[in-house]
């Protein structure tokens, strides 16, 4: 019962901070893009494996080519 509580608490806050995030993403300055690629760099270390509902899918596949379009280049470029 706990374990499945756990779960369940992650799931939700997982969604909440996914859809913060992708509401904060909207600010288009290079160092808002900086701080922006290293929070998804790090909740994507701090959620690693963990199951995702199909919204959260679907806002991840956003986030990931946000990250794409965004990140990668500027990353590369260092």
């Amino acid at each position: 019962m706990g374990r499945r509580t756990i779960g369940v608490a992650t799931r939700y806050c997982l969604g909440a901070l996914c859809a913060g995030l992708f509401l904060s993403l909207t600010l288009t300055t290079s160092r808002a893009d900086d701080f922006r690629c290293k929070q998804l760099e790090d909740l994507n270390r701090q959620y690693m494996g963990v199951s995702l509902s199909s919204d959260q899918q679907a806002l991840k596949r956003k986030l990931v080519a946000w990250y794409n379009a965004n990140c990668k280049t500027r990353r590369a470029s260092r």
